[in-house]
């Protein structure tokens, strides 16, 4: 009877992992696709390698935005 019930808790457990991993990767999914619209937003003529690099490396493109941030701010407030 153990055994029994252990197995099915163990088949319960295995079911939700993966649906929990499957939410996982549709969640990631969908913050590359909204990221990669709006780094396209802010520069309309990136291409779609560089778009590729920004949604798997998204430090390179907020570094960047806020380097030219900070140089605007700059320019703004002299």
């Amino acid at each position: 009877m153990k055994i029994v019930s252990h197995q099915s808790l163990s088949n319960k457990f295995s079911a939700i992992l993966k649906e929990s991993q499957a939410v996982q990767l549709e969640y990631k999914s969908a913050v590359k696709d909204k990221l990669a619209r709006q780094a396209k937003i802010y520069d309309n003529s990136l291409s779609n390698e560089q778009l590729e690099e920004i949604v798997n490396d998204p430090e390179v493109f907020i570094v960047e935005f806020l380097e030219i941030y900070l140089w605007l701010n700059r320019v703004w407030t002299n």
